[in-house]
């Protein structure tokens, strides 16, 4: 285990023994982690929870896009590639079959 293998796994064991009870919950906020922060703690998530989805909300495209590059940056090799789905733009509406216009 290299460099930021070695740090997500220490990040997933201190999750894991400091959080025991919240993380067994079916969700878990994090407002605001500085930096790259909150990608390694994602991926920390994920190796806690091998073969389960892992979904972060954040609050608008600038963030997602940062997170996004941050956690393909320290993603371990073989991994499974983060999906990166952005929310509708103001003033979309769903038609009534739940649709998107555009």
């Amino acid at each position: 285990m290299f460099g930021t293998e070695k740090v997500i796994s220490q990040i997933a064991h201190l999750l894991r023994d400091e959080m025991t009870g919240v993380l067994n919950a079916p969700s878990v906020a994090a407002p605001a982690l500085p930096g790259v922060s909150a990608a390694l703690t994602v991926l920390a998530l994920q190796s806690l929870y091998q073969g389960r989805d892992i979904v972060v909300v954040v609050p608008g495209p600038d963030e997602i896009e940062s997170l996004f590059s941050d956690i393909r940056t320290f993603m371990p090799s073989g991994n499974v590639e983060p999906l990166l789905l952005y929310a509708p733009e103001p003033g979309d509406d769903a038609d009534r079959d739940g649709m998107m216009e555009g």
